[in-house]
């Protein structure tokens, strides 16, 4: 069973281009002096997440999206996951002890700019990923009761 759960996670679980795009965008955020920096990243950073990260962040949104049950990542599995996935990943741009506190505040004001900046799309996908499941379910389940 836990095979079959890999499998599925394994190329299966869609990430859709402008999610993609969002979490590119959102590390991208992370980078002090960046086309996508904010005044708080520029002040509070010295250097943002990387690449890798990234991937992490597109990995451990397809994990959560496939815990919840969905073979599809929502923009809100990108937007949870930012803390936990890039808040190790980032250098502050002095050592402070509230650093850790900082690097927090930095990230939810990045995705909320993010966020922001593609809301109309993000709201667009995870609609049409909402119902695009629901017709899925529908499918199987009249497929099952022949």
């Amino acid at each position: 069973e836990v095979g079959g759960h890999i499998a599925l996670f394994d190329g299966r679980v869609r990430i859709e281009p402008v999610v993609q795009d969002f979490a590119v965008r959102l590390t991208l955020a992370t980078h002090p002096k960046g086309p996508f920096a904010t005044p708080l990243v520029n002040r509070f950073l010295r250097f943002g997440a990387s690449p890798r990260a990234a991937v992490a962040l597109f990995h451990a949104a397809q994990a959560r999206a496939l815990l919840r049950g969905r073979d599809f990542v929502l923009p809100e599995d990108v937007e949870t996951l930012v803390p936990a996935v890039f808040a190790h990943r980032l250098a502050p741009a002095r050592a402070t002890s509230d650093a850790r506190e900082e690097r927090q505040v930095v990230l939810a004001h990045a995705v909320e700019v993010v966020s922001e900046d593609l809301g109309e799309h993000l709201d667009r996908v995870e609609a049409e990923a909402r119902y695009t499941a629901r017709v899925h379910t529908r499918c199987v389940a009249e497929a099952e009761s022949r």
